[in-house]
């Protein structure tokens, strides 16, 4: 019986001896994918803050860009404003070749022509102007874009000829 008894709590002890290695076994797997987690972590977390300084460096150079951007507007503002003597100015230029053709010929359809070749020369030079802003925008194509620009251009052409040659005739 002694015997029987000892051959039973041998038992147990292996059997606990077993569970305890088992448990031991686990935990130092646990431990190891704990470390290797830890490194991981440690890898992501340095990342994060070199990306973090990278970001904080890349926003201080947008708001200088912006600052840069914001002055330039400024500076934009102020020059567009429009002077109407300075537009006054240039009709009274035009106006005035009119009236030199006109009394030097003392032909008023002649002066009359003039006046017309010049405000529709002006004419086609704003419509080209804005055609290439719609192309720049995007909401006209290049073929519709290089289509009404060329028949532009030819018309422009006749008629800076035809200022020419008025100017060329009054001398």
């Amino acid at each position: 019986m002694k015997s029987a008894l000892q051959d039973k709590y041998a038992r147990y002890l292996r059997e606990q001896e077993d569970i305890r290695k088992a448990e031991v076994g686990k935990l130092k797997e646990e431990h190891e994918h704990l470390c290797r987690s830890e490194a991981k972590l440690d890898a992501g977390l340095k990342r994060l803050r070199e990306d973090a300084e990278q970001l904080g460096s890349q926003a201080q150079a947008l708001r200088e860009y912006n600052r840069q951007v914001e002055e330039q507007l400024q500076i934009l503002r102020v020059r567009e404003k429009l002077e109407p003597d300075a537009v006054v100015v240039f009709n009274q230029a035009v106006h005035k070749q009119c009236v030199t053709v006109f009394n030097e010929n003392h032909d008023i359809d002649r002066s009359c022509r003039m006046f017309d070749l010049v405000t529709e020369d002006h004419a086609i030079e704003d419509a080209i102007y804005y055609l290439s802003k719609s192309l720049n925008a995007g909401t006209l194509p290049l073929p519709a874009f290089l289509k009404h620009v060329r028949k532009l251009a030819v018309d422009q052409f006749m008629k800076r000829a035809l200022i020419l040659k008025i100017r060329q005739h009054r001398k």
